[in-house]
C-alpha cells in the first residue's frame, strides 16, 4: 500500500509540474525572430514556424516515462527513448519537414529566407532540447518527492 501511495504522489507531482513546460519553452524561444521572409505572408509563415506543434502529447508521456525509469530504476528505458526520439526527429526533419534551400515559385530574398529558415530551426531545436530536459527533470523531481513522501508527510500513511 505504501508503494501505491508513493507512486500516486509522484504521478500527481508530474501532473502538477507538467503545465510549467510550455511557459518555459515560450520564455526560451521568445527572442527568436520568427518574422516571415519578404515575399511570404506572415500568417502562412506562422503556420509553418509556430502553429504546427504537437509535442505537448509527447511531453506528457515523456514525463511519465522518465518517472518510471527513475522509479524502477531502469535508466536504459529513458536512454532508449532518447535514442528513438533523436532518430525519429532526425528522420522527420531530414526527409519530411526540411526547409527547401530555395523557393522556385515564390520571389524571396535569399539572405532573408536563410535568416528565417535559421530562426525556425533554432526555434524547433531549442524547444526540442529544453522540452526534453524539462520533462526528464520533472520525472526526476516527481520520483524524489514520491519516494520520500511518506517521510515528508506521515499523514499520507494509511
Amino acid at each position: 500500500m505504501d508503494e501505491f501511495i508513493k507512486m500516486a504522489v509522484a504521478s500527481v507531482v508530474v501532473l502538477i509540474l507538467g503545465p510549467l513546460v510550455k511557459p518555459i519553452l515560450d520564455a526560451a524561444t521568445r527572442r527568436i525572430d520568427l518574422s516571415a521572409p519578404k515575399g511570404i505572408e506572415q500568417a502562412t509563415w506562422n503556420h509553418i514556424a509556430k502553429e504546427m506543434r504537437v509535442g505537448s502529447w509527447i511531453g506528457f508521456f515523456e514525463r511519465f516515462l522518465a518517472l518510471a525509469s527513475f522509479w524502477i530504476p531502469a535508466y536504459s528505458i529513458i536512454a532508449a527513448w532518447f535514442a528513438f526520439k533523436l532518430a525519429a526527429k532526425w528522420e522527420s526533419w531530414k526527409n519530411i519537414a526540411q526547409f527547401p534551400k530555395e523557393l522556385n515559385k515564390v520571389k524571396v530574398d535569399e539572405l532573408d529566407f536563410f535568416r528565417a529558415r535559421s530562426a525556425v530551426s533554432s526555434y524547433f531545436l531549442t524547444r526540442f532540447l529544453i522540452g526534453t530536459i524539462a520533462n526528464v527533470l520533472i520525472g526526476l523531481v516527481a520520483w524524489y518527492i514520491g519516494t520520500t513522501s511518506l517521510e515528508i508527510c506521515p499523514c499520507l500513511k494509511p
